[in-house]
């Protein structure tokens, strides 16, 4: 594994913790939503949740409820308020919401 520790000095010097932990939310949040959606394409193309092994759902599944994890505890290190684990969550609900066609 390669640390990109020039990086993370010029993050730390640029940045407050929290906001650091708010970017780091954000982050896992958009891969909590990709996550998601490929695991219900996944079972859309492998016949449902019942075929999950076959089809890696259930890997993908994992990796979101992982990500959207993560991306909670890095909202609320980075708010003790609550507000911002709340935006999060919202926000991942919101782009995991099936779009409608116009």
């Amino acid at each position: 594994m390669k640390l990109d520790v020039k990086c993370a000095e010029r993050e730390i010097a640029g940045k407050s913790p929290a906001r650091i932990d708010l970017d780091t939310a954000a982050t896992w949040a958009a891969r909590a939503v990709v996550y998601r959606r490929a695991a219900e394409r996944a079972d859309a193309a492998g016949g449902g949740a019942g075929n999950n092994t076959r089809n890696g759902s259930c890997e993908l599944w994992a990796g979101y409820d992982d990500a959207r994890h993560e991306a909670l505890e890095h909202a609320g290190t980075g708010d003790e308020s609550g507000r911002s684990v709340k935006a999060v969550a919202q926000a991942i609900d919101d782009a995991c919401r099936p779009r409608r066609r116009r």
